[in-house]
């Protein structure tokens, strides 16, 4: 077979979950060294379909051939035997070992000596493979926590070509779920150099919220609507506007005006004060009034480590943080008991529970943190309450008792939000929210944190992506190097402009 001709064949794939199709005799191929960009909108059917392909479910119809053998994985297991490793969004890798260590976790009795691990060998076996597969700039030593998030993306895809190494597979496929997902646009580029020089040892079907990027790493681009393919456009001669009307077709999303300039009543909702961590700088203050949305940008983590300290997550050297006026205990109970709702941004890690039903999701996160214990008891009344849930926040579902884990990443964040929404809620911390979602599902979720605004719940919102942010935000702090860099009130009339918001970030 040639270096061209199909390594991986789709052919009238159809799934549907309680009688709604998410996908409708999708067919395509993907040839050796070679990119294919999926696109779609939220809903359109790209989660169901790299699902099916990683082997988490299995269609109702259709079939797949890998090098022109029978492919119906049963399990991710099964797919990874047969040769197709998915990268999900919400990276695997393990931050306290080294990159060799992550590199060869679960594969070490290939380099046992005596039926010990020997660190040493297993250094010099990973920077070996590093060095023939072209990430040798990638340091076998040093610890994942110490890289860069673009870094620990090349981690899990050496990974990927470390494993099919060891069973002997030529012609791998790589599923990459979302993965500039939270990355700088300096990493979007190492990234991108770094795929193009590894493309030609495998074959890629990529997913990507920004259009203009799966149009510059792509060979081919499938667009997928309403779970049919809708278009095959050439990325060569095909603009972002032009896929983005392809990937929407009659569907109008909603563009958020600027905010107004408020009078602030009453005290505020939220003061953090004389907040110490490791990470910064120096001591953090902030004060929210009521209804007011706060984002913290900057290129570094600071910010969200300070949203998970506000949450009871992270437990700072010192310092205090009010709500309402009064001081709230350094814990999750604590933060609960006050009124503070969170919202993290690794949503299938940290977030959801994949494997439990939307409905238990919903009642189980009431149960935790209002104490309805008044659901366990009443199986109808949680119904009630899931759905009342659901509806009121837009949640694009085919039954309550569908898999979170099956719901597409717009509609996952939904969820998480609709839970986070109830109206014990005072102060709503969300980290990333629009990570890895498109354009769709960010109008949404941008819909939601206006209308909790307007009940006077503060929200502080931790961002990566602060340029689209503005519309609704009544401030923006910016930090840099431990530090807040800058201050932007967004309802003035007088927004930064984006080189201000780099000069104060980067």
């Amino acid at each position: 077979m040639s270096a061209r001709d199909s390594l991986l064949e789709i052919r009238d794939l159809t799934k549907a979950f309680k009688g709604v199709k998410a996908l409708d005799t999708v067919s395509f191929d993907l040839r050796f060294g070679e990119v294919v960009g999926l696109a779609g909108h939220n809903g359109a059917g790209k989660s169901t379909l790299l699902n099916i392909l990683s082997g988490v479910f299995t269609a109702d119809s259709g079939s797949m051939s890998l090098l022109s053998n029978k492919y119906k994985p049963t399990s991710y297991s099964g797919a990874t035997e047969a040769g197709v490793f998915r990268i999900y969004q919400e990276l695997s890798v393990i931050d306290n070992l080294t990159v060799a260590e992550n590199l060869t976790l679960g594969t070490e009795k290939h380099i046992r000596k005596f039926g010990l691990l020997a660190p040493k060998r297993t250094t010099a076996t990973a920077a070996n493979f590093l060095d023939d597969v072209g990430l040798g700039d990638l340091d076998a030593k040093k610890r994942v926590e110490q890289l860069t998030m673009a870094e620990r993306q090349l981690v899990e895809i050496a990974k990927a070509l470390y494993m099919a190494r060891l069973a002997n597979i030529e012609k791998p496929v790589l599923l990459l779920d979302e993965p500039t997902s939270g990355l700088t646009q300096t990493q979007v580029d190492f990234l991108e150099g770094h795929i193009n020089r590894l493309r030609s040892q495998m074959g890629i079907i990529l997913t990507t919220h920004r259009g203009s990027e799966l149009l510059e790493w792509s060979d081919r681009v499938v667009v997928l609507r309403d779970g049919r393919v809708v278009g095959e456009p050439d990325p060569r001669s095909t603009s972002a506007e032009e896929l983005g009307r392809l990937m929407v077709g009659e569907v109008h999303v909603v563009q958020h005006a600027r905010r107004e300039a408020r009078e602030e009543q009453g005290g505020p909702v939220l003061e953090v004060q004389d907040l110490v961590l490791p990470s910064l700088g120096e001591p953090v203050n902030l004060i929210l009034q009521p209804g007011e949305v706060v984002a913290l940008i900057g290129e570094s983590e600071e910010k969200t480590q300070i949203a998970r300290c506000i949450s009871g997550l992270l437990k700072p050297s010192s310092g205090v943080v009010r709500v309402n006026g009064r001081k709230i205990a350094s814990s999750v109970k604590g933060s609960l008991e006050a009124g503070v709702r969170f919202v993290p941004a690794d949503r299938g890690g940290e977030g959801l529970s994949l494997l439990h039903s939307v409905q238990d999701n919903l009642a189980l996160g009431a149960m935790a943190a209002e104490t309805r214990q008044d659901l366990a008891r009443k199986p109808k009344a949680e119904k009630a309450f899931a759905q009342n849930l659901v509806s009121k926040y837009g949640v694009k579902i085919a039954s309550l008792e569908q898999p979170s884990g099956s719901l597409s990443g717009g509609n996952q964040q939904k969820l998480l939000v609709a839970r986070a929404m109830s109206d014990a809620a005072r102060v709503i911390v969300l980290d990333k929210p629009t990570r890895g979602i498109d354009v769709h599902a960010k109008s949404e979720i941008f819909r939601l944190i206006l209308e909790a605004s307007d009940r006077g719940v503060s929200v502080l919102i931790a961002s990566d992506e602060p340029e689209e942010l503005m519309p609704i935000c009544d401030r923006l702090i910016a930090f840099r190097n431990g530090r807040v860099s800058a201050e932007f009130d967004c309802r003035s009339g007088a927004e930064p402009t984006l080189t201000e918001l780099a000069e104060a970030t980067s």
